[in-house]
């Protein structure tokens, strides 16, 4: 564990140990650029890819509870 090192997801705040020699970041994460800004998302809030062309309504939420707002995200607001 001495080379480890923690990681966070930017969403869900879940956090993992990891020893960036054996792989830059935890196998299933990813870094993914949304609206100009590079967030780190575990294997659950990065499903999505980091190629994905969309943010989706859940990742959204995720991080409005967490007073982040995407201009992505407003075609969601009205949704039924």
């Amino acid at each position: 564990m001495a080379n480890e090192t923690k990681f966070t997801c930017s969403a869900c705040d879940k956090a993992e140990w990891h020893d960036p020699s054996k792989g830059h970041i935890p196998f299933g994460w990813c870094n993914r650029d949304i609206e100009g800004t590079i967030y780190l998302l575990c294997n659950s809030c990065g499903i999505e890819g980091r190629n994905a062309p969309d943010i989706s309504p859940i990742l959204c939420e995720i991080f409005a509870s967490k007073g982040v707002f995407f201009e992505g995200c407003k075609k969601w607001e009205h949704r039924t």
